[in-house]
């Protein structure tokens, strides 16, 4: 298959996600388990949507926009797709106020946006103080992370065993690694 051979001449390309899928964030409504494809536009029978940028959490997915929105899809058990509850999402949902999204990272049950100042926003499960806000308070929406300024790219780690916790990094300009 030729698709990141096309992708590099300019097509635009779609992903279709599959994999696991008990919460629905392979966008499909059957529990299935397969590979990611990454297929040149046009190439596939059922459209899916343009992203810019995507994640794959432990049960949820995000995607990044070319108009620098977010959609958030799959489980929302601790407000980690950022739609202001807890209800999960069997369809791709646009992440209210949030814009201007270069990249995102899903974790286990939280996750994080990096906007195009350099400056993040958190949401989600925050039972170890994973998003940054200085607190153990889940989000259920996105809220900047006070201080966090200069950043180029986030991880957002799995959730670790015994007691469930995700853990976080930001990669800062000047190299520097924040936890």
């Amino acid at each position: 298959m030729n698709a990141f051979r096309k992708q590099q001449m300019g097509r635009p390309t779609r992903v279709i996600h599959t994999g696991t899928n008990s919460n629905a964030q392979r966008l499909s409504l059957c529990a299935t388990f397969a590979l990611v494809l990454i297929v040149a536009a046009g190439a596939i029978a059922q459209p899916a949507p343009i992203a810019r940028r995507i994640s794959a959490g432990s049960t949820h997915t995000l995607a990044v926009l070319p108009d620098g929105t977010v959609k958030a899809w799959g489980s929302n058990s601790y407000g980690q797709l950022g739609l202001g509850n807890t209800s999960n999402q069997l369809a791709p949902q646009t992440i209210p106020g949030l814009s201007g999204v270069t990249a995102v990272s899903a974790g286990g049950d939280h996750s994080f946006a990096l906007l195009a100042n350099g400056t993040v926003m958190a949401w989600g499960h925050n039972n170890n103080g994973q998003l940054g806000l200085g607190s153990v308070t889940n989000h259920y929406s996105p809220q900047p992370i006070p201080g966090l300024t200069g950043v180029t790219a986030l991880a957002a780690g799995p959730n670790g065993a015994p007691n469930g916790a995700g853990h976080s990094l930001a990669l800062l300009a000047n190299g520097s690694v924040k936890a």
